[in-house]
């Protein structure tokens, strides 16, 4: 059997997880113990583990958003999932949400209810730059951030394009430069995180 025939039998025979189905497995602790897992296009795939630089970088994202937004206006989320479709559930590095943490004790935030989500990015780069990014832009999140660790780099994407699955504009910054959210206030300094 050629690797493509074996290809496109697997693709025939995977199941297709919708996110009540996810969600009300993960309650069950179907998912436990093991590797955090994210819901991508239907599948639940793992999610990288999170290596130093990462976990430092998003620290100091935390910090900069716990110290400059308003808490009772948004709601800072850190690995948390997010629900875009129905068979969309996940996990972005920072996520920030109208209102209050407690006003998502019964669901998820949805695309409407989320302003900025950030994915930082070094294992996870093909992830989050071919996958997450263009399902943010489908879901109409307005604002996304991609941090690449390697370049040194924060990716500023806006202004989606739904049905394109992508954001029409896109802005690379590097330390020296600030990345500004206008909707929220919060300003980050590109040196800041690295």
């Amino acid at each position: 059997m050629t690797a493509q025939a074996q290809a496109d039998l697997l693709a025939g025979a995977r199941w297709r997880w919708t996110a009540e189905l996810y969600e009300r497995a993960a309650k069950e602790g179907f998912f436990e113990p093991g590797p955090r897992v994210e819901l991508l296009d239907g599948e639940v795939l793992t999610i990288s583990p999170v290596l130093p630089e990462h976990s430092a970088v998003l620290g100091l994202l935390e910090e900069f958003a716990h110290q400059q937004l308003d808490r009772t206006r948004w709601a800072v989320r850190s690995q948390r999932p997010v629900r875009l479709a129905d068979d969309w559930v996940p996990e972005p590095d920072l996520a920030i949400a109208v209102g209050m943490t407690g006003d998502y004790r019964e669901r998820h935030p949805g695309p409407g209810d989320i302003a900025l989500v950030v994915e930082v990015s070094d294992t996870s780069l093909a992830r989050d730059h071919n996958i997450k990014i263009p399902a943010y832009a489908a879901a109409r999140i307005p604002w996304a951030w991609l941090v690449l660790l390697p370049e040194k780099t924060l990716t500023i994407y806006s202004e989606p394009s739904p049905g394109e699955r992508r954001f029409q504009h896109e802005a690379v910054l590097r330390p020296g430069e600030t990345a500004t959210h206008l909707p929220t206030g919060l300003t980050v300094p590109v040196a800041g995180l690295f």
